[in-house]
């Protein structure tokens, strides 16, 4: 009898202890495991004194926010589509700190030719505010163009970066990779 009771004694408390050891750990748990909500992350914002006081805060506005498309027009055939390209998120905003660079808005020199740009870089906030900006690397200048094909601005170019740039994203145009081959040297 002394060991039946012993035994039922050993088991009760056996049973507290693992009850008391679960619940303490539970607890203990609980208390560390809040579950914390993540921050909203802030959207960028831009600002550059330069580039605003350069190009207007409307059109800063559309070059910085919206949908960005590139296409590349340096083909010789005059039927040929010009190549278009969607940029990824990494790709706009490195185009969009190139753009914004305030360099980038020095006063443009007096040019002898027409300005035909190998790439056009379609900036587009809504349908109704698209800006696009034409790059020319054979007379180094670059203009700004409204939805309607009138010529905002008209500027410079003082570095490679942006040649660069378009060679990264079309590495296998010839007139492009050339010219940048040039650049280099």
């Amino acid at each position: 009898m002394k060991k039946g009771k012993w035994f039922c004694k050993f088991g009760l408390c056996t049973m507290f202890l693992a009850f008391s050891f679960v619940a303490a750990t539970a607890s203990c748990t609980t208390k560390t495991l809040k579950v914390s909500k993540a921050k909203k992350a802030s959207k960028m914002v831009y600002t550059n004194a330069v580039c605003d006081q350069a190009v207007g805060d409307s059109i800063q506005t559309i070059l910085m926010s919206g949908k960005v498309t590139v296409m590349l027009t340096s083909t010789d055939s005059l039927k040929a589509q010009p190549q278009q390209l969607i940029l990824s998120r990494e790709d706009t905003q490195v185009l969009r700190f190139l753009v914004s660079d305030p360099q980038m808005f020095t006063e443009d020199i007096p040019n002898y030719g027409v300005i035909i740009p190998q790439v056009r870089v379609l900036f587009e906030k809504s349908k109704s505010e698209k800006i696009e900006l034409g790059i020319d690397f054979g007379l180094r200048k670059w203009i700004l163009v409204d939805g309607a094909g009138k010529v905002q601005k008209q500027y410079a170019l003082r570095k490679h970066d942006l040649l660069r740039f378009t060679h990264y994203l079309y590495p296998n145009d010839e007139l492009i990779t050339n010219l940048y081959n040039c650049s280099k040297k």
